[in-house]
C-alpha cells in the first residue's frame, strides 16, 4: 500500500498543494471580504461545477484508457472536443447565473472563466498522465498555486474585493497555461479541427460518464442551492469552507486514484485477476483509513482548528463539521469505486446510479435544510454519501461477476 502512495507521490504531492492553494483562498476571503462575498463566491462554485463537469465529459480518465487499450482516438479528438464544449459550458453558466442570482453574475463568470482554463489544462495533463509525465503536472500545478495564492493575497490586501480577487487567479491559470503546460505539448491547428464524426462519436461514448459526474456534482451541491434559497447566501459561504475539509482529502485519494487508474486498466484488459484486484483492495484500504483518522482528527481538534483557521464565530458550527467529515468515510469510497468503474468502461449504467441518488438528495434537501439549516445540510450529505457508495459497490459487484472474473 505504501509503495502505491510513494509511486504516485509526484501527481499526489501537486494535487495536495494546489487543493491547499484553493483552501487557503477561500480562507482569505472568509477572513479580508464580507460574508456576503464569501456567500457569492461558494455560489458560483456550485453553480459552474457541474457544468463543467457535464462538458468536460470526463475524458482525463477516458484518454489514459484509450492510449493503454489501443489509441482509437488521436489527442486532438480530445482537446477539439473539451476546448468547443467548454464554449457550451459558458453558455449555460451565463443563462443560469442571470437567472438565480443577478448581483453575483460578474463573479460567477470569472469564476466560470478560471473553470475553461482548468478544464485546458486537465485535458493537457491527461496525456501527461497517460504517459507517465506526471512530473510535469507536479511542476505545474505547484507554480500555479503559489503564484495564484500570492496574486490573490495582493489582490485582496489591496482591495479587500473578491471581485478583483478573483479575476487575479483568472490571471495566473492564463500565464501558467501558456508558460508551462503547453512547452511540451506544442499547440497545432490540428487541434481545433472540427471532426465532426470523430467528435460525435466521442462525446456520445463519453456523454454518460459526463452526465454522470454532473449528477454527482448536482449532488453534492444540491444542499448549497436549498441554503441560499431558504437560509442565506451567507450560509452557503459557511456551508463551502467547512465541506472543503472533505475537498482537500479527496485530492488526495483522486491522485492515488489517477496514478492508478491505467493500472486497473491494464491488469482487467490482460485478464490479470490477482493483480486488478490486488490494487482495488489497496486502493479501498487508503480510502477507508485516509476518511477514518480524518473524522477521529476533526473529533478531538475541531474546535481548534476551526477557531484557528476561521475564527470564534464559526466554531458553534463545530457538529455540521463533524458530520461532514463522518460523511467523507462514504465519499472516499464512492470516489475510488468511480474510478474502478471507469477504468473497467463501465459508463451508461452510471447515469441512472446517480440521477437516483440526486433525487435522493433533493428529497432530503427539500425535507431537512428549511427546518433544521446547517445541520440538515451535513445529514443530506451523509445520506447520499452513503447511498452512493452501496449503490456503486453493488454495481462493481455485478459487473466482476457478470465478466466471471473471480477474486
Amino acid at each position: 500500500m505504501f509503495t502505491l502512495i510513494n509511486k504516485a507521490k509526484w501527481l499526489l504531492s501537486g494535487n495536495i498543494l494546489f487543493a491547499f492553494s484553493q483552501w487557503l483562498t477561500l480562507i482569505l476571503f472568509a477572513k479580508l471580504t464580507s460574508s456576503q462575498a464569501l456567500g457569492q463566491y461558494a455560489f458560483a462554485l456550485s453553480i459552474t461545477a457541474p457544468i463543467f463537469m457535464l462538458t468536460n465529459l470526463q475524458l482525463r480518465p477516458l484518454l489514459i484508457t484509450d492510449y493503454h487499450g489501443g489509441k482509437k482516438y488521436d489527442f486532438e479528438d480530445f482537446f477539439s472536443l473539451r476546448f468547443y464544449s467548454n464554449f457550451v459550458a459558458f453558455l449555460i453558466v451565463f443563462i443560469w447565473g442571470s437567472v438565480s442570482n443577478p448581483e453575483a453574475l460578474i463573479i460567477i463568470m470569472v469564476v466560470a472563466s478560471i473553470k475553461f482554463l482548468e478544464s485546458i489544462s486537465d485535458i493537457l495533463y491527461a496525456y501527461y498522465n497517460a504517459d507517465n509525465k506526471t512530473k510535469l503536472i507536479t511542476k505545474s500545478l505547484t507554480i500555479k498555486a503559489i503564484a495564484s495564492l500570492t496574486f490573490v493575497t495582493l489582490a485582496l490586501l489591496m482591495s479587500k474585493s473578491v471581485g478583483i480577487g478573483v479575476f487575479s487567479i483568472f490571471l495566473t491559470y492564463l500565464l501558467v497555461l501558456f508558460t508551462i503546460d503547453l512547452r511540451i505539448l506544442k499547440p497545432s491547428l490540428d487541434w481545433f479541427k472540427f471532426n465532426y464524426e470523430k467528435i460525435k462519436e466521442l462525446a456520445l461514448y463519453a456523454l454518460p460518464l459526463g452526465i454522470a459526474v454532473m449528477l454527482v456534482s448536482l449532488q453534492t451541491n444540491m444542499p448549497r442551492y436549498f441554503i441560499e434559497k431558504y437560509q442565506s447566501i451567507e450560509d452557503v459561504g459557511i456551508f463551502t469552507v467547512f465541506y472543503y475539509f472533505i475537498v482537500i482529502g479527496g485530492i488526495f485519494i483522486n491522485s492515488v486514484c489517477q496514478y492508478l487508474s491505467p493500472y486497473y486498466s491494464s491488469f482487467w484488459h490482460q485478464g490479470d485477476v490477482k493483480n486488478f484486484w490486488l490494487y482495488v483492495k489497496y486502493s479501498w484500504l487508503i480510502s477507508f483509513i485516509f476518511s477514518f483518522l480524518s473524522f477521529i482528527f476533526v473529533c478531538f481538534f475541531g474546535e481548534y482548528i476551526i477557531s484557528l483557521i476561521y475564527g470564534e464565530n464559526f466554531i458553534k458550527h463545530l457538529y455540521v463539521l463533524k458530520l461532514l467529515m463522518f460523511s467523507s468515510l462514504f465519499v472516499y469510497l464512492s470516489v475510488v469505486n468511480g474510478y474502478i468503474l471507469t477504468s473497467l468502461n463501465v459508463l451508461k449504467v452510471q447515469v441512472p446510479m446517480f440521477l437516483f441518488l440526486i433525487l435522493i438528495s433533493i428529497m432530503f434537501s427539500y425535507c431537512l435544510i428549511p427546518n433544521y439549516g446547517l445541520r440538515g445540510a451535513a445529514w443530506v450529505c451523509c445520506i447520499s454519501a452513503l447511498a452512493q457508495f452501496s449503490i456503486s459497490l453493488l454495481v462493481l459487484i455485478y459487473k466482476i461477476r457478470g465478466s466471471h472474473v473471480k477474486a
